[in-house]
């Protein structure tokens, strides 16, 4: 996950580990500037992922399917 100011230089970088198969399937920014993943780990298993404004996680979770 990176982050990029306006005019285009990296603000941050985080690497957030679910395995060697991880796909991101889709993100949103919710209204307090924190943001959800959601993606596959494992090739089929869901994965969400919430960071704040600073990309530090506040939470994860791999779903069993």
């Amino acid at each position: 996950m990176v982050k990029f100011s306006n005019d285009g230089n990296l603000l941050w970088c985080r690497n957030f580990d679910a395995g060697s198969s991880a796909i991101t399937r889709d993100i949103s920014v919710l209204s307090d500037g924190t943001v959800i993943i959601g993606g596959l780990a494992k090739a089929s298993r869901p994965w969400l992922l919430h960071i704040d404004e600073q990309g530090n996680l506040l939470s994860s979770a791999i779903l069993e399917s």
